[in-house]
C-alpha cells in the first residue's frame, strides 16, 4: 500500500535526500523544516506517518502529535546510535542512514488503510479554468491529487489556484462534488508543483460508506449531488 509521509528535518538536507529516496520506491513524502509548516500540513489528517530527523522534534510539532495525532506512527532517522524505539516510535535508523532500511522500515509501518483505493480520476475546477489528475490517498479527512499526463498543464493551475474555492469530483463516482481549497502543494527539485494536498470537513457516515460503495463498485452512489464543505487554515 502506497503511503503519504510527513518528513520534518530542520536542516532539509536529510529530509530531502529521505523524500527523493521514499518517492523512489513509490511512497510520496514531504518535507517540512519549520514546526509551523508542519502542523499546516498535519492538520487536514493527509499523512500516514511522521519522519523526523536528526535534531528532534520541537515542543510546538511534539505536542501537536501528541495531542492531536496520536493515531500517527513515528520513524526516528539520522539520530544516534542507542536511541530507544518506545510508545509510537515504530523504528529508530541511526546515523549513517541504511536507505534500504528506510524504505524497509517505511513498508513495514503500521498505517491506518480505512480509505478509498488510490488512482481515482479527478476533476479539479475553479473560477479560472479545470484540471483532470489523479486522485490519491482518499480519505474523509481529504485527498492528494497529482498530475496524470499533463504535468504543465498541473503545475499551472495549481501555482495559481492558492486558496480560492474549488470543486471536486471523481469520474467513478460523477453525480458526487465536493467544495474545497487547496490545503498545501508540493515542488519537484525544479519548484514545479508536483502534488497538492486538499482538506475538506467529513461527511455523514452513511453517506461516506454509500460514496466508498459507489467509488469501488464504479458507479455513483446517489442520483443528486452531494457537497460538502473544504477548508484552508491559514
Amino acid at each position: 500500500m502506497t503511503i503519504n509521509v510527513l518528513v520534518y528535518d530542520e536542516s532539509r538536507l536529510l529530509g530531502t535526500l529521505v523524500r527523493s529516496v521514499l518517492r523512489a520506491s513509490g511512497q510520496r513524502a514531504s518535507v517540512s523544516s519549520e514546526p509551523t509548516d508542519a502542523v499546516l500540513k498535519l492538520d487536514p489528517a493527509l499523512f500516514d506517518a511522521v519522519i523526523v530527523g536528526p535534531a528532534g522534534a520541537p515542543r510546538v510539532l511534539a505536542d501537536y502529535l501528541d495531542e492531536e495525532m496520536s493515531h500517527l506512527p513515528i520513524l526516528l532517522v539520522g539520530c544516534g546510535r542507542g536511541t530507544p524505539a518506545v510508545d509510537r516510535i515504530q523504528a529508530v535508523l541511526p546515523s549513517p542512514l541504511d536507505l534500504r532500511a528506510l524504505v524497509s522500515a517505511v513498508r513495514k509501518l503500521d498505517v491506518d488503510p480505512e480509505r478509498i483505493p488510490s488512482g481515482l480520476h479527478a476533476s479539479i475546477r475553479h473560477e479560472e479554468g479545470e484540471i483532470r489528475c489523479l486522485a490519491q490517498r482518499i480519505s474523509r479527512a481529504g485527498m492528494v491529487v497529482e498530475h496524470g499526463a499533463a504535468a504543465d498543464e498541473f503545475h499551472s493551475f495549481f501555482a495559481r489556484v492558492g486558496g480560492r474555492p474549488l470543486r471536486a469530483a471523481f469520474e467513478e463516482a460523477a453525480s458526487v462534488e465536493f467544495l474545497g481549497s487547496v490545503k498545501y502543494v508540493e515542488r519537484s527539485p525544479s519548484q514545479r508543483v508536483c502534488s497538492a494536498g486538499i482538506a475538506f470537513e467529513p461527511v455523514e457516515e452513511t453517506l461516506w460508506e454509500s460514496l466508498c460503495r459507489g467509488i469501488r463498485a464504479g458507479a455513483s452512489p446517489e442520483r443528486r449531488p452531494v457537497r460538502t464543505a473544504l477548508r484552508m487554515r491559514a
